[in-house]
């Protein structure tokens, strides 16, 4: 069975978009990879260049950093959608100074009522110090927001440590078994 809506967090660079990746590969020849992250700056134009690199020519890439609802909505001519990440996600819409809890429940029934499969990547900032700038706690508050809604609505929870995919909600699909 494959689950309808799932959650993979974990850490930064613990393998969380490839494991995603890897299981939306499996539940369709052409997916959709919705890109969330701008190229601001040297660094993150070069993790971008990385992760386009890791995906096939049967990738459908859409880069929007806010809008990702209304992607969904407007569903293309894919059978599963990877969406990476909800971590710069989050940040996008708090510095557009948008309300994320009403865009975070926009989201979730835009993935339920999509007729395919939807991954999310998002990270997991509540395993860490409490940040001491402002902008830093709201943004660990709100991401934090964004994964407790999201989790409650997915089929699936994967936590990802070092690489190793880790079930919290629901089981780990075979074809990822294999792979561990």
């Amino acid at each position: 069975m494959v689950a309808k809506l799932v959650l993979v967090l974990g850490g930064a660079s613990c393998g969380k978009t490839a494991l995603a990746q890897q299981m939306t590969e499996r539940w369709g020849e052409s997916p959709a990879y919705i890109a969330t992250a701008e190229p601001f700056d040297p660094e993150m134009k070069e993790k971008i260049h990385r992760h386009r690199a890791t995906r096939g020519d049967n990738w459908i890439t859409i880069e929007e950093p806010l809008k990702i609802a209304e992607i969904l909505q407007d569903q293309g001519d894919w059978n599963a959608v990877l969406i990476d990440c909800l971590t710069m996600w989050v940040m996008n819409l708090i510095i557009a100074d948008t309300d994320v809890t009403n865009a975070t429940v926009n989201l979730i029934d835009a993935a339920i009522g999509c007729p395919v499969p939807v991954v999310m990547v998002s990270g997991e900032t509540g395993m860490g110090i409490v940040p001491s700038g402002k902008l830093s706690r709201q943004f660990s508050q709100e991401l934090g927001q964004v994964n407790q809604l999201i989790a409650s609505q997915a089929n699936l929870v994967i936590l990802t440590v070092a690489g190793l995919p880790i079930a919290l909600k629901g089981s780990i699909p075979e074809c990822l078994q294999s792979t561990m």
